[in-house]
Order: structure tokens, then C-alpha cells, then sequence
């Protein structure tokens, strides 16, 4: 069993004190509204001109509308419907634009024009108070940071015997637990999380990867960080800047004992192998100290279960769908006439699996929401035709870009894997 030194310069950091009373939300809750719209300077500003895109007309004056969304969950079917009813290029708020057009995808996160910085947004993915590479906003910091985890991330490092055996042998064991499982039925939901984070920490500590489909400790962890809801509180911290530094102490913060002690644990170990993004860490240069490199396996950790475990639940809701009974057969097909043993990992040998793969991931993207970049303070920018204000926060919406009929097609609602095929079904 692992165990954390005390003495540990991260263990501090590991729990926070959960304290809040009903009469700070309210205060905090009203001072958000007031600070949100009294904002005399960018409404002044943000007067119509010929060359902006087209929004809601309240969104000339106020950010309020957009950030209650947000508050309630539903900002991306706000701004999905927004897109079907003026476009392309929308206005949503005070200084801030969003697209969901090829062009617009260039204009925010090509180089024309210059890389643009991240937001404050990314602010709130912080990981025990550091910023991690994902988590850093300015691009020239984050493009050092990244250096350190590029070569793990390779394509070639990937298939490597030594992650691909292990995502093997995870597979195996989602199948054995199927299998063992009464009339054949499970929680696709829960075991699909517990798959993703068993593969994600496999690739990112080597042996000391977690096994939460067969062991209990590791569905703890998994249940840990899949079931919770944090989004308020993460966004009061955003919407209060900067007040947020002052009042953060008064939310109970969303906390993760059993993961994060996991992780020190493991981290405090050099590792063995050469192929985990751990080993990778350990060995940075210039050297990370001990608390950066447990906030990076904490953060790329949280990104695995949750973006593949998201995915792999509506894979496999979408092909038990009574609908989608050809493409089950279709995929039946295509995986008994070819051999499963491919020589060459880059070279898929099974097409329509990949295809119905890539369908799921653009019918409903893992990260569904905006990515938001600001651009720069003192000229403005232009993106797809349109002249962007100084110091506007522009994005692209994943979920509005992959139903965009102007690119998929009048179909651009509809599963249909075969739209990657072209003419050939595999």
C-alpha cells in the first residue's frame, strides 16, 4: 500500500476545507449580477458598427443573458440555436463572438493573423493551484510547458507494444465483466468511465495505472471524479474576477482525496517505464518540482476518463438504438471478413469501425463547448470577414461546427458513418 509523507510539499495542497452558508451565496450571487452589468466602459464600445457579426441585440449592452445560460447548463444549446437563427458568425455578448465555420475556425485558432492567447476560462482547470500545460493561457508559456509531454503523445509512441498491450488487456477485462454480469447487462455508463480512466492511467503511470473495473479502490477513484457537479462554484470564480481570489475560500471546492493521493503516491516513485507520460515529467527539462508533476498527471488524467469515457457511453448508446440496427450489422460484417491482427497499427483494417469511431466524435464531441481565445489588447482581428474588436474574447463551438449543414450536409443531424466512407462500405 502506498503511503504520502506528511512532510510532502503537495499534501498540504491535497484537501481543501469545505465551509458555506447560504447567506454568502446570496451575496456573492448578487455582487456577480451588479459586477456583470454594470459595465459602462465595453458597453460604450461595443456600439454597432458595419463590420460585426449579427447577435441578439440585447448582447450590444449586456453579457447577463449569455452568463444565466451558462449558469443553468444549457449555454451550448443557447448559442446552437442562436447559430441556426443568424449564422455562421454570431455576437453573444459584450465583446464576445463566436463561429462555426471552416473560416472561422482559421480566423481563432489558425496562425493568421498571430496565435491568440487563451482566457481566464482556463483558469478554473487549475490543479492544486498550478497551472498546467492545458491550463496556462499565454502561448508562448504554454508552447515551452507543451514540449515536455509532446514526444508521449506521438502517434508512433502510442501504438507502441507497451500502451497498446495494456489497452488490450483493459478490454479484455471490460469484456469479462460483461460477460460475469447478470442477463448480460451493465452500466454501460459507469464501466465505460472506469475503462477510460484504467487506459488513461496505464499511459500515464505504467504499472501503477488504476484497475477500477475489477477492483474496488479504483471504482472509488473513478466514481470520485466522474460524479460530482462543480460547475457553479467554478463559475462564480470566473464571473467574480477579481474578486474571486477574496471569496474563493467561502465555496466548498470540489475535492478529490482518494484520487490525488493515488497520484502523489504514485508520482513520488521515478518511473519505470520510458513510454508513460510520468517518466516523461520526471525527466523535463529544466526539472519540474514534485507538486507540477502531480497537477499534470492530475489534469491529463481528468481529461482521459472524462472525454473518452463521454465518448464511449454514446458510441455505444447510438448502435443499440432500434434505428441503428444495420450499422450493427454492417459493423458484424465488417469485423469477421477482415483479420483482426494488422501489422501495421497506422493502418486501420477495419474502415467502418473507424468510420462509425469518427461519426460518434462529431455527432457528440467529448468537449461539446466553446474554447474561448482573446484576441490581442491593441489592434483588432479580422476573422472570417468580419473586423473583431481589441480584447474580444472570440471562439469556436464544437458541437454547433459538427452539425453545420454548410459542411455535413442537409444530414448533419443523422449518425451516419458512412459519410466517412465515401462510395466504399466496408
Amino acid at each position: 500500500m502506498l503511503e504520502i509523507p506528511s512532510h510532502s510539499p503537495t499534501f498540504s495542497l491535497l484537501f481543501i476545507p469545505l465551509n458555506l452558508t447560504s447567506l454568502f451565496v446570496l451575496l456573492l450571487i448578487y455582487t456577480s449580477l451588479i459586477y456583470l452589468t454594470i459595465i459602462p466602459l465595453p458597453i460604450l464600445l461595443n456600439i454597432q458598427t458595419s463590420n460585426l457579426p449579427p447577435g441578439p441585440w440585447y448582447t450590444h449592452f449586456t453579457n447577463l443573458v449569455l452568463k444565466c445560460h451558462e449558469w443553468n447548463g444549457n449555454r451550448r444549446i443557447y448559442i446552437h440555436n442562436l447559430h441556426k437563427r443568424y449564422g455562421d458568425r454570431l455576437r453573444i455578448g459584450v465583446k464576445e463572438f463566436t463561429f462555426c465555420g471552416s473560416e472561422g475556425v482559421k480566423g481563432v485558432y489558425g496562425n493568421e493573423g498571430g496565435e491568440l492567447d487563451k482566457t481566464g476560462f482556463y483558469g478554473l482547470f487549475r490543479q492544486l493551484g498550478v497551472r498546467t500545460t492545458f491550463s496556462t493561457e499565454r502561448r508562448l508559456e504554454h508552447k515551452e510547458k507543451k514540449k515536455n509531454i509532446a514526444k508521449p503523445y506521438r502517434n508512433s509512441e502510442i501504438l507502441k507494444p507497451a500502451i497498446m498491450d495494456g489497452i488490450e488487456e483493459r478490454s479484455r477485462a471490460f469484456l469479462r465483466k460483461i460477460e460475469d454480469s447478470e442477463n448480460g447487462v451493465i452500466d454501460v455508463y459507469r464501466y465505460a468511465h472506469c475503462f477510460a480512466l484504467d487506459c488513461a492511467s496505464h499511459f500515464l503511470l505504467g504499472k501503477m495505472g488504476i484497475k477500477s473495473i475489477e477492483e474496488k479502490a479504483g471504482m472509488e477513484i473513478m466514481e470520485e471524479m466522474t460524479y460530482h457537479s462543480s460547475l457553479k462554484n467554478q463559475l462564480l470564480t470566473l464571473y467574480l474576477q477579481p474578486l474571486s481570489t477574496l471569496f474563493l475560500s467561502l465555496f466548498p471546492q470540489r475535492s478529490n482525496p482518494l484520487t490525488n493521493t493515488y497520484i502523489l503516491s504514485s508520482c513520488l516513485h521515478p518511473a519505470q517505464e520510458p513510454h508513460s507520460l510520468l517518466h516523461a515529467l520526471q525527466h523535463a527539462s529544466p526539472s519540474l518540482s514534485e507538486t507540477q508533476i502531480v497537477a499534470e498527471i492530475l489534469d491529463h488524467l481528468a481529461a482521459g476518463i472524462d472525454t473518452t469515457g463521454a465518448s464511449l457511453t454514446y458510441l455505444l448508446h447510438t448502435l443499440s438504438l432500434p434505428s441503428n440496427l444495420p450499422i450493427q450489422e454492417n459493423l458484424h460484417l465488417s469485423l469477421t471478413s477482415h483479420p483482426q491482427n494488422n501489422s501495421n497499427p497506422e493502418t486501420p483494417s477495419t474502415p467502418y469501425l473507424n468510420a462509425i469511431i469518427t461519426e460518434t466524435l462529431r455527432l457528440y464531441p467529448p468537449i461539446s463547448m466553446s474554447q474561448p481565445r482573446v484576441t490581442s489588447t491593441s489592434k483588432p482581428r479580422i476573422i472570417d470577414q468580419y473586423l473583431i474588436p481589441p480584447n474580444s474574447i472570440v471562439s469556436v463551438q464544437t458541437w454547433s461546427l459538427h452539425r453545420n449543414p454548410a459542411i455535413f450536409g442537409d444530414d448533419a443531424e443523422i449518425f451516419c458513418p458512412e459519410r466517412w466512407l465515401g462510395d466504399e462500405i466496408e
